[in-house]
């Protein structure tokens, strides 16, 4: 194993804004999402009203994929927009 093991991969980058921790502000400003938006799906999947269920799904679900992108993990991204299109669609279904 070589020094290079342990280092961090590279973070994306999207247009003029550089996530490659560069920013400190705007990283802990992401993580907060993060966090706020897992604490609002949990608590989210304990409410009886499904419409209302769905309504914050959607919202924690944006703040995981603002978190998502921040850290440039794809596969968690396609994962948040899924489950933000799945809310969606059931909201819709609900609605009628």
């Amino acid at each position: 194993m070589g020094s290079n093991f342990f280092k961090q991969t590279p973070r994306a980058k999207f247009g003029k804004f550089s996530l490659t921790g560069d920013n400190y502000v705007m990283d802990m400003l992401a993580t907060l999402c993060g966090v706020a938006g897992l604490l609002i799906i949990s608590r989210a999947v304990w409410l009886r009203n499904e419409r209302t269920q769905d309504k914050w799904f959607v919202i924690g679900g944006i703040l995981l994929l603002i978190y998502s992108v921040n850290i440039g993990s794809v596969i968690f991204m396609v994962l948040q927009v899924v489950f933000i299109f799945s809310a969606l669609l059931e909201l819709k279904k609900l609605r009628k």
